[in-house]
């Protein structure tokens, strides 16, 4: 597994352009995967992404299972740099202390005591969606110690006639490994729904206390 940080050129059209329309930014970090992957591309390539807003900008997290084509993004771009993940991921083990990042697509099923809106999704928030993070990352090999959480810009495409839009949750805060195997899983595969819209990916670095 590989993640790469790109810090994007605010100066250039394209960047905004991919950064306003969650469609956009999805096909250009395909592009950084390789060719002919079929079915599932996004699936195949491991690809998963986060947005974030740092005091020095924007930065663009891009995690990926083979090392990524750069020089497919367009001539300045944006700056980046790409690390692998492997040897983090193989040095997880149960009881180590980690701090952890993850923006999620928190959201429940209706169930039928809600007449015609049965089996829709609503979106969640506050304690409700800081208790479905804690679900997701005990199912998922992580006990939740602390725990802020954030309402991000929701996930928009602009293009009309298909809208998409899915609201995003930021979770921070420490956590126990308590089962590395289903961390490792959940880090290669994402959490929750929306991962081909910058949902999913699950940032892991040790406790810094």
């Amino acid at each position: 597994m590989w993640l790469t940080r790109i810090t994007p050129d605010l100066n250039r059209r394209d960047t905004h352009d991919d950064l306003a329309d969650t469609v956009k930014m999805h096909q250009r970090v395909m592009t950084l995967a390789e060719d002919g992957l079929g079915d599932q591309a996004r699936q195949r390539a491991g690809i998963l992404y986060r947005i974030e807003t740092t005091p020095d900008g924007v930065r663009l997290l891009v995690q990926t299972r083979e090392e990524p084509r750069i020089e497919q993004l367009p001539d300045g771009y944006g700056t980046s740099e790409t690390h692998d993940l492997q040897p983090q991921l193989d040095a997880l083990t149960a009881g180590m202390s980690l701090d952890y990042r993850i923006a999620a697509n928190a959201t429940k099923r209706l169930a039928t005591v809600y007449g015609a809106k049965a089996g829709k999704l609503t979106m969640l928030s506050g304690e409700e969606a800081e208790d479905w993070w804690r679900q997701r990352a005990e199912a998922n090999g992580l006990h939740v110690e602390t725990l802020t959480s954030a309402r991000q810009e929701s996930a928009r495409s602009g293009d009309q006639r298909r809208p998409i839009k899915h609201t995003i949750t930021r979770f921070d805060g420490s956590a126990t490994v308590t089962d590395p195997d289903l961390l490792r899983t959940a880090v290669e595969d994402g959490i929750g729904r929306a991962k081909a819209y910058g949902c999913g990916l699950l940032s892991l670095t040790l406790n810094s206390a």
